[in-house]
């Protein structure tokens, strides 16, 4: 078996000497910018995972194998493997494949799609037949230090990845999921005390007439130029009208008081 790839030239990647099909491939980018080498791992059938080019093909050395799903990053920085005994790896992607981190997730039923989020974690989208022979279809999002968070959907799916996220498309809507940005969780994060939390709340007390206000400013005075910044940030990545104004509003209103220090 051999790897052609088609555009401006063809390549032929060197003999793979394999009996059977790969379970899956992956491409990476050029490893530099003049290069035009092509490079693609190879998730073999007998478990192996190998490195092609057109000079020549080397065993990976990943165990745990066989792996049914691979996915890059759109950085290009990391791969995600999947194997068909539930073990999940990401590979650190430079001039040497390095595992940076491995986790059992017990998913043993290949993906119909394996994408990442921007380079924060991946979605796993899974058919799975229920016993009224109806199929159920779930997305898993998560990684190997964090917890798999289950979405279940009705109709079939298809994955887009995001530099910043995964778009979601259905047969309905279309969802974005994405990491939790920032400065969102420097000012809605529960109990917090952060200065742009601490801006939006003198607002409030503001609007409210209540005169402790300016001493919830005060507490913050050497950090409002940073808590403004923060509250024009985390108004970029709502998408609730009502959440932008009132962040927007918060930013005035310690430019305001800025200006006064």
């Amino acid at each position: 078996h051999s790897i052609t790839r088609s555009g401006d030239a063809c390549h032929r990647c060197a003999d793979l000497r394999i009996s059977r099909a790969p379970l899956c491939l992956c491409v990476l980018s050029a490893p530099h910018e003049e290069s035009t080498d092509v490079q693609v791992i190879v998730g073999t059938a007998e478990g192996p995972v190998l490195l092609a080019d057109r000079h020549e093909t080397r065993d990976l050395g990943l165990d745990e194998g066989p792996y049914m799903a691979f996915a890059v990053s759109n950085s290009g920085k990391f791969l995600a493997c999947l194997s068909e005994r539930g073990v999940f790896k990401v590979l650190s992607i430079n001039d040497e494949l390095r595992v940076l981190d491995v986790a059992n997730i017990e998913c043993r039923k290949r993906p119909k799609q394996m994408v990442w989020c921007g380079d924060d974690c991946i979605a796993l989208y899974l058919a799975v037949p229920t016993p009224s022979n109806s199929m159920q279809h779930v997305l898993f999002v998560g990684g190997p230090q964090n917890d798999w968070i289950p979405y279940q959907y009705d109709t079939p799916l298809h994955l887009v990845s995001e530099c910043d996220g995964c778009r979601i498309v259905g047969a309905h809507k279309v969802e974005f999921v994405q990491r939790v940005p920032h400065s969102t969780e420097a000012i809605y994060s529960i109990g917090n005390c952060d200065p742009p939390a601490m801006l939006c709340y003198a607002l409030e007390r503001y609007e409210k007439g209540d005169v402790c206000a300016q001493e919830s400013l005060r507490l913050i005075k050497d950090d409002l130029s940073e808590a403004v910044t923060t509250c024009i940030d985390a108004a970029q990545h709502e998408h609730d009208l009502g959440n932008v104004q009132s962040l927007l509003k918060a930013a005035v209103f310690g430019r305001h008081f800025l200006s006064e220090t």
